[in-house]
């Protein structure tokens, strides 16, 4: 820049200088004694100079504006996440410019890009609430809000993936950009309902069970749960829940049936109807279904010892080498 500076300052003193020459030669003119061709030549001369004096502020611009590029600045205000270059560095921009620094805008506020199957995408919406853990803190939960469905598909090992953005706060600081998330979406749920476990859902007797206790079955008919409260576990001890929540689960809207032990330790059938699910409980509704009920949702070793075999209503009986018992709740 400071050789622009000196070249404009050296044109500027010669256009200086061809100014006077020409005032000098319109005086020695209109005294007639200098030729009309040498007046006509002095003003040619003094409009070079002048356009000389032009070129050479254009290119003292052009370099302070080079210069200014020596100086990086921040786009925003933010943290540095990641840093490629070092201090003496040299940098080299052909068509793209190189990325010098990484910049976290706020990282009280985060997104998570999650990647969803093309059999689930089409339950995933906007502001749908989502769960979320860390592998840093597995014992703790996050929650966000889906921001944008992505059209724009990926494909891996076959499978069609769409993107989903997650937005979420951060007010502690805690999530750290690049974690790794495991995002659980609410696609569907149910208040103050009865829940039952999967396995009870599942369990079938076997023959000899049905042999030895019977199976009283229970009326098709069908109502609403007792209360409408959801039962707490029995047997299992599993809590009672005021809210249950599908998370990444569906409606079943099927039918299914429970077994559980009558006060005569005979083997009842209850047919129930089930509704949505997290993979782990269902809901279900029917007549007989009550909270804290005792339903039978598999098998467990026999006992070796006589007062454990009694104490047990089922015992002395083995189905694939154990005996039913009265599991998880309601």
């Amino acid at each position: 820049m400071a050789d622009a500076q000196a070249n404009l300052e050296r044109v500027q003193a010669q256009a200086g200088q061809a100014r006077s020459d020409q005032n000098r030669n319109r005086a020695l003119s209109t005294a007639g004694l200098i030729a009309g061709s040498a007046l006509e030549q002095g003003g040619s001369t003094q409009k070079v100079a002048d356009a000389t004096v032009r070129s050479a502020a254009v290119a003292l611009e052009r370099a302070k504006q080079n210069l200014s590029f020596t100086s990086i600045y921040a786009p925003i205000d933010g943290v540095v996440v990641e840093r490629n270059v070092n201090l003496g560095q040299t940098v080299a921009a052909s068509l793209s410019a190189p990325q010098l620094f990484l910049i976290a805008n706020d990282l009280s506020r985060m997104q998570i890009l999650a990647l969803v199957g093309e059999s689930d995408i089409v339950r995933i919406r906007q502001e749908q609430a989502v769960t979320f853990t860390v592998q840093a803190m597995p014992g703790q939960k996050f929650s966000g809000s889906v921001q944008q469905v992505r059209l724009q598909s990926t494909t891996a090992d076959n499978v069609v993936n769409y993107t989903v953005v997650v937005t979420l706060e951060n007010p502690g600081g805690k999530l750290l950009p690049g974690m790794t998330a495991r995002v659980d979406f609410l696609v569907k749920s149910a208040e103050n309902v009865l829940r039952a476990p999967n396995a009870a859902l599942r369990y079938k007797p076997s023959d000899d069970v049905l042999a030895r206790f019977g199976t009283k079955e229970a009326s098709p008919k069908e109502g609403p749960a007792t209360g409408g409260t959801p039962a707490a576990g029995a047997g299992a001890g599993v809590g009672s829940a005021r809210t249950r929540r599908a998370e990444g689960g569906a409606s079943g809207s099927g039918r299914g049936t429970l077994y559980t032990l009558d006060p005569k330790e005979k083997l009842q059938a209850v047919r129930v109807k089930t509704g949505v699910t997290d993979g782990l409980f269902t809901e279900v509704e029917g007549k007989g279904v009550t909270e804290g009920m005792k339903v039978i949702d598999g098998l467990v070793a026999a006992s070796s010892t006589p007062a454990a075999a009694a104490a047990n209503p089922m015992g002395g009986q083995q189905q694939q080498g154990g005996r039913g018992r009265p599991g998880g709740g309601f």
